[in-house]
């Protein structure tokens, strides 16, 4: 065993280059995904013909999300392994901005208050 071998708190060996990586990716995801949503709220709400007030409702809400999620992931840190509750976390965030990249390119998906919904077009092809 090497004497400069990273070890967590209980002992057990770590891959420190691993573990910045994720942290590094998990945060600049979470600000990425803020930045888009602030630089796109007047596409948003042209698109979804609402005014700018409404659309701004969407960022408060993923603010009001962000901060209920502090004691949730608090509870959840007590009841499950940090490690796979982070890689688990982070892949549910990926998927779910996957989905919504390819919702926002797509000529039959639409984001319509939260779901996907498929236009009335696509059925009389």
């Amino acid at each position: 065993m090497k004497s400069n071998q990273n070890l967590d708190a209980d002992g057990r060996p770590y891959n420190r280059g691993l573990l910045i990586a994720s942290l590094l990716i998990g945060g600049f995801l979470t600000v990425l995904t803020e930045t888009i949503l602030n630089n796109g709220l007047a596409d948003i709400a042209r698109s979804l013909s609402i005014t700018t007030a409404t659309a701004q409702w969407l960022s408060t809400g993923y603010m009001l999300t962000m901060g209920i999620m502090v004691p949730v992931s608090a509870f959840l840190l007590n009841r499950f392994n940090s490690r796979n509750l982070y890689l688990v976390a982070l892949v549910i965030f990926i998927i779910g901005t996957s989905i919504a990249f390819v919702a926002s390119n797509s000529t039959n998906w639409t984001p319509n208050s939260g779901r996907f919904r498929w236009h009335h077009h696509a059925f009389h092809a």
